[in-house]
């Protein structure tokens, strides 16, 4: 299975025709002006230049809004060197600087680089056909810098997963050898023993134990060891049969919009998991939305290179993740409601199953916004034009 978990920033919807929003920290009121005019005449509409004088200024901006990329002059009235640029780069860990200082100091500008910079600048030695490409330069490269580091922080979140997932399956495997035992064994004295006390005492012992069994095949479904027989099915059909329950776990206070494809879309699954995981993410989303609100349930067909696919995609407009809490909901156990409230496994059913069906989903989610859950199948799709 494949994990992708994706975090949206407001600086990342990669629409260039916009202008490119750049913020110089610059307290030289003349240098400012240069820049300014520099702009005005030979940065057309491409750059929308703001400037502030002071650092705790700057920093309040970073920290609310979005920028494209900074112009710093490290030495300001109230910091110096690389201090500056180690809080401009504490408020705005993803934003690139670059460096536009009146220091040619060939140390510094390697300490500026070695410290996050994207580039480093001197004042009156670039022009402005320099600057901006320089700017357009820094922008890529912390792109590819911060999608490296996602790449590799989901890489790191997906073996941890699958390792956790190992330890579950085994740990439940052996317990359920045992749980199989004690229910054999109450199974018996049910059937043998005359006693009333003696009968209620077992079936009381029957029902926690037919209870662990339960959790204890959410498990082995997490660790992957328990797989049904996966067939030929209709996606459609599945989310279909399971709009009534749907709509009564949900509740007339949240909407639920059923978008599917009007044809035929066949994956190769086990249909009773793939209703269970459907329950499951709509329980998720109905406790994101917690009074009313929208839920979506939707099938597509999505192109892979030369192959097309199957999606079911299950979104709300819920109150959203925070990156942290995202990085471990399919944890076993893990929840943010509360012991008290919270049973089960959760979230990691979902990924067992969803590795068992060579599947990969995607987690999209803003704070505030909603979450959207987006499962692609290797699809056995029907051709077009079929019924």
């Amino acid at each position: 299975m494949t994990l992708r978990m994706i975090e949206h920033r407001a600086n990342s919807d990669g629409n260039r025709s916009r202008p490119i929003q750049v913020l110089l920290i610059e307290d030289n009121i003349i240098d400012a002006r240069f820049l300014d005019v520099d702009f005005q005449k030979r940065g057309e509409s491409r750059f929308l230049l703001e400037t502030v004088q002071r650092l705790d200024e700057a920093e309040k901006i970073l920290r609310t809004r979005h920028v494209d990329v900074i112009l710093l002059d490290l030495f300001l009235e109230e910091s110096q060197g690389l201090e500056t640029l180690s809080a401009v780069r504490s408020a705005a860990p993803d934003t690139p600087v670059v460096v536009l200082t009146s220091l040619n100091d060939e140390e510094l500008a390697l300490q500026a680089l070695k410290h996050g910079a994207q580039d480093y600048l001197t004042k009156g030695v670039v022009d402005s056909h320099l600057l901006f490409r320089a700017m357009r330069y820094a922008i890529e490269r912390k792109q590819v810098e911060v999608d490296k580091r996602l790449l590799e922080e989901r890489s790191i979140q997906m073996h941890k997963l699958e390792a956790l997932g190992t330890l579950a399956g085994g740990v439940a495997h052996n317990f359920n050898n045992m749980l199989m035992a004690i229910l054999g064994h109450t199974h018996l004295l049910l059937e043998m023993s005359g006693d009333e006390d003696v009968k209620r005492h077992a079936a009381a012992i029957k029902k926690s134990g037919e209870r662990a069994s339960a959790l204890t095949r959410q498990l082995l479904m997490f660790g992957h060891r328990e797989t049904g027989d996966l067939v030929p099915v209709d996606l459609n059909k599945i989310v279909r049969d399971s709009e009534e329950l749907i709509r009564s776990v949900v509740g007339s206070e949240i909407a639920a919009q059923f978008d599917l494809m009007p044809r035929v879309v066949r994956i190769k699954a086990d249909p009773i998991q793939i209703q269970h995981m459907i329950m499951s993410l709509v329980l998720n989303a109905r406790h994101a939305i917690r009074s009313s609100g929208l839920l979506v349930i939707r099938t597509e067909l999505v192109e892979t290179g030369n192959q097309t696919h199957a999606q079911l995609t299950i979104a709300d407009n819920g109150c959203g993740m925070s990156p942290e809490t995202r990085e471990h909901i399919f944890e076993p156990f893990f929840t943010t409601r509360g012991l008290a409230v919270a049973a089960g496994l959760g979230l990691s059913t979902v990924y067992g199953i969803v590795s068992q069906h060579a599947a990969r989903i995607d987690v999209e989610s803003v704070l505030g916004k909603g979450t959207s859950f987006s499962i692609t199948f290797p699809g056995l799709t029907t051709p077009a034009g079929a019924a």
